[in-house]
């Protein structure tokens, strides 16, 4: 079986991990399902390749509560 995934939040998830180098990054809207889990620190809104619209990003600096 092969599968494969596309679509717009594809698209920013790889040019997010593009930015990172050994870090966590996130996007404000993953934030928001997380932000009681863990300590982040805004990076600013970024512009993406290929994506019209700026996207917030975060560096996860630390879990403070189990995700189970």
């Amino acid at each position: 079986m092969e599968y494969t995934a596309i679509g717009n939040t594809v698209n920013i998830a790889a040019r997010v991990q593009h930015l990172a180098h050994n870090q966590i990054f996130i996007t404000e809207e993953t934030y928001h399902f997380v932000r009681d889990k863990i300590e982040a620190v805004s990076l600013g809104k970024k512009q993406l390749r290929n994506i019209v619209k700026p996207v917030e990003v975060f560096e996860v600096r630390k879990t403070v509560k189990t995700f189970l």
